[in-house]
């Protein structure tokens, strides 16, 4: 008798949309790299760029003892883009503790001294569950 297998399904193409802004599903690491860390630090950093360039900044904090005698500054741009960016760190941080078959509030844990550190290894370096679980499919069909 022929044993009856079912095809395990795919997970579908997670749009740079969805892995920004949405908080449903899981993302493998390699997604996680190059649709969200990556892009966001080159967004980041341009934007950096033009408030210099555009000298759109302003003192955060004035110079003292307390941080080497220096003005900490932040441009406007750099300030607005801190909503959207807070938004898709959250979104893409919640879909890889979903890959890890986590819930999104796992990452609350960022703000325990120490702890943070275990967080950043979940998310950054390790590989999310094989197979499907609560949050859906793999991402990562070998």
């Amino acid at each position: 008798m022929a044993e009856v297998t079912t095809p395990v399904q795919a997970a579908p193409e997670m749009t740079l949309m969805k892995v920004w802004f949405s908080f449903e599903g899981r993302i493998s690491r390699a997604t996680w790299w190059m649709k969200y860390a990556l892009p966001y630090l080159g967004i980041s950093f341009a934007v950096s760029i033009l408030d210099m360039i555009l000298g759109t900044h302003f003192v955060v904090v004035e110079a003292s003892a307390a941080n080497g005698y220096m003005d900490q500054t932040m441009g406007i741009l750099s300030l607005i883009w801190t909503f959207p960016g807070l938004w898709m760190s959250i979104a893409a941080g919640a879909k890889r503790c979903h890959d890890r078959n986590r819930s999104g509030w796992f990452q609350l844990l960022w703000l325990v001294p120490l702890v943070n550190l275990w967080v950043l290894v979940e998310i950054w370096f390790l590989r999310g569950t094989v197979g499907p679980n609560r949050f859906g499919t793999d991402p990562v069909t070998e």
